[in-house]
């Protein structure tokens, strides 16, 4: 089984509660019983680059809002299970995770750019796990996908909600 498991903290990548420890054990775990699993979330700036040991996958192609951008995604593997960390510093170099007013345009961007990642991996998985709001956008993404592409077409996706009291509040007009 293929499992890739977005999320928008992770450890031992960034933290700001719980959401972090679980998306950072979670891949470990399944890593141990044989599951193939791939942990993606944002490189932000008060991530250790340190924790970068493997190098990176330049180019990926994320159609975005009428333009095509090329993202890069650094790889580390030491959260126990492979790990993509998105640079996008035009949406997440910034000194906090969560709290601007563009939350919703920047978790958007990252949940079609990890869709993006997976494709250029070739790495098909059988299920796409988001977590919270930040990749709910990916979960519906995944939804159109999987009648217009053959490559997501078998994907399952999984959500889970880890505190219902953090919500983000947006107009929808203009997202995508």
């Amino acid at each position: 089984m293929r499992i890739a498991i977005l999320t928008s903290e992770a450890m031992p990548f960034a933290k700001t509660g719980g959401l972090a420890d679980v998306s950072g054990a979670l891949p470990k775990a399944l890593t141990e019983q044989d599951v193939d699993t791939r942990l993606i979330l944002p490189l932000y700036d008060q991530i250790d680059r340190a924790l970068l040991n493997g190098g990176s996958m330049e180019n990926v192609r994320v159609e975005w809002r009428g333009q095509i951008h090329q993202v890069r995604f650094w790889y580390s593997d030491v959260s126990g299970a492979p790990a993509y960390l998105l640079e996008a510093p035009e949406f997440f170099a910034r000194p906090n995770i969560y709290g601007y007013n563009d939350d919703h345009i920047r978790f958007a961007f990252f949940s079609r750019a990890a869709l993006a990642l997976l494709k250029s991996l070739d790495w098909q998985p059988d299920v796409v796990h988001g977590n919270d709001w930040p990749c709910g956008f990916a979960m519906a993404e995944l939804r159109a996908r999987r009648r217009l592409e053959p490559f997501f077409q078998k994907t399952k996706s999984l959500f889970s909600l880890h505190n219902v009291g953090y919500q983000v509040l947006f107009d929808a007009c203009g997202l995508w």
